[in-house]
């Protein structure tokens, strides 16, 4: 499974830890934690989405 790291706490358990302890940052990521922007539409600081 993927994972994505938020926190520098969180990058330093999973490259630190036995792997029972690093496993648990597998979990759902938040979905209210999640922005959805259509390719080609600007965000508020000016950036084109991209796919990539």
């Amino acid at each position: 499974m993927s994972i994505i790291l938020t926190e520098p706490e969180e990058i330093e358990l999973r490259l630190t830890a036995d792997w029972k302890d690093a496993t648990a940052l597998q979990r759902p990521f938040p979905a209210e934690a999640v922005t959805l922007l259509r390719v080609g539409q600007q965000t508020e600081a000016g950036q084109q989405a991209t796919l990539f």
